[in-house]
């Protein structure tokens, strides 16, 4: 919606972005608390599973986890506006 590609379960489970994404970065590194729901290509948005359920984002090569949003409602929010914000210009 909107350019908005939040990666998500389609269909079969086992075949899914979702865990595909998580999988591929879990080999590079990733913590097991975190499930990836998009992909910036040099960094990856993650949901933190653990007890806070923020999003993280996660640089692949530097392993560096940010602390972008406190809630997954928030980081909808942000991307939305970002994504009608763009449409605009």
């Amino acid at each position: 919606m909107c350019g908005v590609d939040i990666l998500g379960v389609e269909g079969e489970a086992a075949g899914s972005a979702v865990i595909e994404q998580t999988e591929r970065r879990r080999k590079q590194g990733l913590s097991e608390k975190y499930i990836v729901i998009e992909n910036v290509d040099e960094f990856v948005y993650c949901l933190n599973t653990g007890d806070e359920y923020n999003i993280i984002t996660w640089n692949g090569i530097s392993k560096e986890e940010i602390k972008d949003y406190t809630t997954f409602n928030e980081f909808l929010q942000d991307n939305f506006q970002e994504a009608i914000d763009n449409s605009k210009e």
